[in-house]
């Protein structure tokens, strides 16, 4: 087995103690930020060895040292051969800054992308820049583009940075403000990550690549303790539940284990713009950038069989 083996069935292991995992993943974590905090702080320096050796550089295990070049390894320069290598394996660490910054804000990994170190690569405006640039140009928006050769339009607007209680009502003027402008859009998607405890990890093996799980969620605008709700009428309940019943149905034929339940919830979520919303909480806190971004590929396919499908 080699070290990215024994690394992954360790790390994403079904069947391992909770609290077992908790612990690894929350050292891991740490350990991390670590070893980012010191590459970062000198960039032009080229950081290589074998496997080993940088362990004991980093002070960090074998294994800890395999799980950071799998996780690092879509950023570097040159990538390494993580699915072979050994402990003797000479591997280099040198980054490209802009691939490495954008995937860490693509993953929501703000731990990382807001580490101060990057204030000595990047000022404070390139920095908003790239972010931006990478919230425009995420992976399903250009998979569903390039690929798929969908119209896409991508809002970046952020309406839960003070509190998330009223997140939908201010978001709800711009959604209504951009579908009257552009009429055409037939499908509006709703795109974030769920927020779990520390010792959940919600990945699958899909293709050979750990993916982040994801979840439909539907608001119904009726709760057992009111009924139907009538200041969140939404016309278009039934055929939304239509939608992401498609989708979970396509998602585990296509990708079995990766789709979770359908969340039902008593509210309405602005799902009431359109008789094709779709609200999909794509991983969590606890996932790494590689794992969003390969389930994000995966998403865009899902859309695509479906909507194909229905025309």
């Amino acid at each position: 087995m080699t070290l990215l083996e024994q690394w992954r069935s360790t790390a994403y292991s079904e069947t391992a103690n909770k609290g077992d995992l908790q612990r690894l993943w929350a050292k891991y974590f740490e350990q991390e930020k670590e070893i980012y905090a010191q590459i970062l702080a000198n960039p032009a320096e080229e950081v290589k060895g074998t496997v080993k050796e940088l362990a004991e550089k980093y002070d960090v295990t074998v294994m800890t040292m395999t799980g950071f070049l799998d996780g690092i390894n879509d950023s570097l320069k040159e990538t390494n051969p993580i699915e072979t290598m050994e402990e003797d394996t000479v591997v280099s660490l040198a980054y490209d800054t802009e691939k490495l910054y954008k995937n860490m804000v693509a993953a929501g990994a703000d731990w990382l992308y807001e580490l101060p170190e990057w204030e000595g690569i990047y000022d404070e405006d390139t920095r908003k820049a790239l972010y931006k640039e990478q919230k425009l140009s995420t992976t399903i928006v250009k998979v569903l583009h390039d690929t798929y050769g969908y119209e896409v339009l991508h809002h970046s607007g952020e309406y839960d940075v003070e509190t998330r209680d009223y997140a939908y009502s201010y978001a709800l003027p711009n959604i209504e403000a951009i579908l009257n402008e552009y009429p055409s859009i037939e499908v509006v998607i709703d795109l974030h990550r769920d927020a779990v405890s520390e010792d959940r990890r919600l990945v699958s093996l899909q293709n050979g690549k750990q993916a982040a799980q994801l979840m439909f969620f539907n608001g119904l605008s009726h709760t057992k303790k009111q009924g139907d709700i009538s200041y969140l009428e939404n016309p278009y309940i039934d055929d939304n539940l239509a939608f992401s019943f498609q989708m979970q149905v396509l998602c585990n034929e296509y990708y079995p284990g990766l789709a979770r339940r359908i969340y039902l919830k008593g509210y309405r979520y602005n799902m009431h713009l359109c008789s094709k919303s779709l609200l999909v909480e794509l991983g969590a806190q606890t996932n790494t950038c590689e794992e969003i971004k390969n389930s994000l590929d995966i998403l865009a396919h899902l859309l695509s069989v479906c909507l194909a499908d229905e025309n």
